[in-house]
């Protein structure tokens, strides 16, 4: 067991290391002359003692290992939130946060046309309407009326793969000179349907005609069969004139109309068609005929037979 070294210790220790010192110097038989010690030589070998005796004592006691001191966390102040007053403002419109966006499809209308073969007619004379631009495959009827009237004559009809289609119509007995006459052709089964009309038809009165000296209408070919396509030529016609080639099964009305001007020379030509409606043995015609002469001019082709 050490003895704990205090600093009021260590200082009697060294008050009694000097009186020793003083006792022994001032005791004793007299003799050689001695140097006289001084005392503050004598203190300060006595303290040098005494700090080596000390730092001895302290060299020996063993190392207190510190317990560490657990450090209490201090726990958190609430903060007192301040009250708020609310103050009044000027009033806000409200504003939609969210927009709702009606969407509207529609159909687009395709382009779609009707166009007929000759815009100058008389009664009784065919003519060739063809539409194109419809939807495909689409059933369709095709009217022929006299300008704001009802229709007089209605045919039914199909358009083909591309939308387009082409018949054949005659002009009504009854039409009279000077009437606007049409053609409109209508979608059936569609929604919305599809329509489109034609261009306005004149009706006119043709004159007694007359067949020239010179005056042609050769054929490419006078043996077709349904379908089948050929070459209208005329020759010695009026000079620059409009002139029509009707084509139909003879002694009956003109099924197929196509118009013609003539050149310089009075010569025009133009391409037709049997229709697929021709039947094998029928004889067919071509008559081409000015339309704005007075005094017009008419000529009948030969005899087309038809072949199967």
């Amino acid at each position: 067991m050490h003895m704990k070294t205090t600093p009021s210790t260590a200082f009697r220790v060294f008050a009694m290391v000097t009186l020793l010192a003083l006792l022994i110097s001032s005791c004793g038989p007299a003799a050689d002359a001695v140097p006289t010690l001084d005392a503050n030589q004598i203190a300060t070998s006595a303290a040098q003692t005494v700090v080596a005796a000390l730092t001895s004592t302290a060299l020996a006691q063993p190392t207190a290992t510190l317990e560490p001191t657990a450090t209490e966390t201090p726990e958190p102040t609430a903060t007192t939130q301040p009250t708020v007053t609310p103050t009044e403002g000027p009033t806000k419109t409200p504003t939609a946060t969210a927009t709702q966006q009606i969407l509207v499809y529609y159909t687009a209308t395709p382009t779609v046309g009707v166009s007929v073969s000759s815009t100058s007619l008389a009664a009784g004379e065919s003519f060739t309407v063809t539409v194109a631009g419809f939807p495909a495959s689409a059933d369709i009827d095709v009217y022929l009326r006299k300008s704001g009237a009802s229709p007089s004559v209605v045919k039914d009809g199909k358009t083909d793969s591309n939308g387009a289609y082409s018949t054949s119509l005659v002009m009504p007995a009854g039409a009279v000179k000077d009437e606007t006459w049409e053609v409109e052709v209508t979608t059936t089964e569609l929604s919305p349907n599809v329509s489109a009309r034609s261009a306005a038809i004149t009706i006119v009165v043709r004159t007694a005609t007359s067949t020239p000296t010179g005056v042609n209408v050769l054929l490419s070919s006078t043996s077709l069969k349904p379908g089948d396509s050929f070459i209208v030529t005329v020759t010695g016609f009026p000079k620059n004139v409009n002139i029509d080639f009707l084509l139909g099964e003879e002694g009956k009305a003109y099924s197929v109309a196509a118009d013609g001007l003539t050149d310089s020379n009075g010569a025009a030509s133009v391409t037709m068609t049997i229709p697929a409606s021709a039947v094998k043995g029928q004889k067919w015609v071509v008559k081409v005929m000015t339309t704005d002469l007075a005094d017009g001019v008419s000529k009948t082709s030969a005899v087309i037979t038809i072949t199967d």
